[in-house]
């Protein structure tokens, strides 16, 4: 494998100064998500990404995202991705996805190539009807079931994402996503803020977060 597809000390230095920053900014979940999915996607070249958190767990009744962070997303984009969770693909034709949160642990991070083969993902559903139109090929996936504080049932996930004609990312932007999952799970719930568990479902969630969005 590459050097350059190694984490490296820098690699690692800039992790933690992220994290610093983050909580730095700790006591509002909004702030804090924002400046970590817009950090993420300055270390790894991800031309857009996501941050949330959902109560429940993925795939089991009851399970409803509480907040979602979006960064690199124009008005169009937006629209389309909204269009995605309303429609119900993350847990029916998203086949990365679904195989991914199947076989979660704790902590648990994916690149796309490890998720699903390059043939079969460009004739899903998935990509033709959501991902090309939204011009986003490749994904990082980070995901975490929260340990700190008073968080109860919940999750903290980060989706980074590559743009068609990007290269692919490395096992490097894998374990970036991966060593800041881990340093940031015992922290959501007690220097981190937890999203507040306001919303009756994933629908107004869903509706709520267009409202959160960073400008692009």
């Amino acid at each position: 494998m590459a050097e350059s597809q190694l984490l490296q000390l820098r690699d690692v230095r800039a992790a933690f100064r992220l994290m610093g920053e983050c909580t730095e900014l700790g006591a509002d979940p909004f702030a804090w998500r924002e400046r970590l999915i817009d950090g993420l996607c300055e270390l790894t070249g991800a031309v857009a990404g996501i941050a949330g958190e959902s109560a429940g767990t993925f795939g089991q009744p009851g399970h409803r995202i509480l907040q979602l962070v979006f960064a690199g997303f124009d008005a169009t984009t937006l629209r389309l991705y909204n269009r995605y969770l309303a429609a119900g693909a993350f847990h029916t034709i998203d086949t990365p996805a679904i195989r991914f949160f199947k076989n979660h642990r704790s902590v648990t991070t994916a690149t796309h190539e490890q998720l699903i083969r390059p043939g079969e993902w460009r004739r899903s559903e998935m990509f033709n009807e959501h991902a090309r139109p939204m011009h986003i090929d490749d994904r990082v996936l980070g995901f975490c079931r929260l340990s700190g504080g008073n968080v109860g049932n919940a999750e903290h996930g980060v989706t980074l994402l590559g743009a068609l004609g990007d290269k692919p990312f490395t096992p490097r932007d894998r374990g970036l996503v991966h060593l800041v999952s881990c340093e940031l799970r015992p922290l959501i719930g007690t220097k981190l803020a937890s999203c507040p568990r306001r919303f009756a479902s994933a629908r107004h969630a869903i509706s709520y977060a267009v409202f959160v969005v960073r400008s692009a």
